[in-house]
């Protein structure tokens, strides 16, 4: 999946009030389907989110839209990571595999983790067990709504990882364009070919266009690099870290070298 692809598709998607569950199979171990029907689906019910489930048991047709869809579109993303007899009663390594996809994507604050193991520290891998973890065998329904209440509360959906690393990302050639034509006002914030005659501008221009920051479309003086709606995400992005209003081209021009140190400190 190539970047350009991933954001133009997921980056400003809105986010359905749902919880995506990962589970191993609930066709071969019941206990994970009495748990989603006796506590997880109530809890998320009271608190109007819908509740859908992903199993390893699925058609594998379209499996890596669905795993995608799900991460990148719901509120709330919940992973059990209880004991699986299939494999030794070690944690499923498909759900383990869907939490690496996740933990790159969402924050941390967005994923529940359940289980139902007592040997935390031994059969839970170390660099999850820091995350929200909810011992299953031992909560009620009040138990896991009241979870579920404290993660939907501290969510930060603009600050989720998709934005940030993407603004992370770009080098000062990149945020001059941002910074110089980007908070200009709506009209006035493209750019054309004469703006990019360098060879260290064409090549900024070509990562923004895989980044899906900014497309080709033609106006009164030919072919302009405008804003998409991912771009307009980022210059917010950056704006807000800089404390930056849409004002004078040139003043901003003219303190760049004093935002892009700014930037670099943040």
């Amino acid at each position: 999946m190539s970047p350009k692809f991933y954001f133009e598709n997921y980056l400003v998607r809105g986010r359905d009030p749902k919880i995506f569950i990962f589970l191993p199979s609930p066709k071969v171990i019941s206990k994970c389907k009495e748990r989603l029907d006796n506590i997880i689906k109530p809890a998320a019910e009271e608190l109007n989110l819908r509740v859908e489930p992903f199993d390893d048991d699925q058609s594998s047709i379209g499996i890596q839209e669905r795993i995608f869809n799900g991460i990148n579109t719901s509120r709330i993303l919940l992973f059990d990571l209880s004991g699986d007899e299939r494999h030794k009663n070690n944690v499923n390594p498909n759900v383990m595999y869907e939490l690496g996809i996740a933990r790159m994507i969402r924050s941390d604050r967005d994923i529940i983790l359940v289980t139902d193991m007592k040997e935390i520290g031994t059969k839970i891998p170390a660099d999850v067990r820091s995350m929200n973890f909810i011992q299953i065998n031992s909560s009620t329904e009040e138990d896991f709504k009241g979870k579920l209440e404290s993660v939907y509360d501290n969510q930060a959906f603009f600050e989720d990882k998709r934005i940030s690393e993407v603004a992370s990302s770009l080098d000062g050639t990149c945020l001059e364009f941002i910074l110089c034509f980007g908070l200009n006002p709506e009209g006035h914030n493209h750019f054309h070919d004469k703006d990019v005659a360098e060879p260290i501008r064409k090549l900024a221009v070509l990562r923004l266009l895989d980044l899906g920051l900014i497309y080709t479309a033609m106006d009164h003086s030919g072919w302009a690099y405008h804003w998409s709606p991912s771009g307009e995400v980022i210059i917010e992005k950056v704006s807000t870290n800089l404390r930056l209003k849409r004002r004078d081209k040139s003043a901003i021009c003219r303190d760049l070298p004093e935002y892009i140190t700014l930037l670099e400190r943040i």
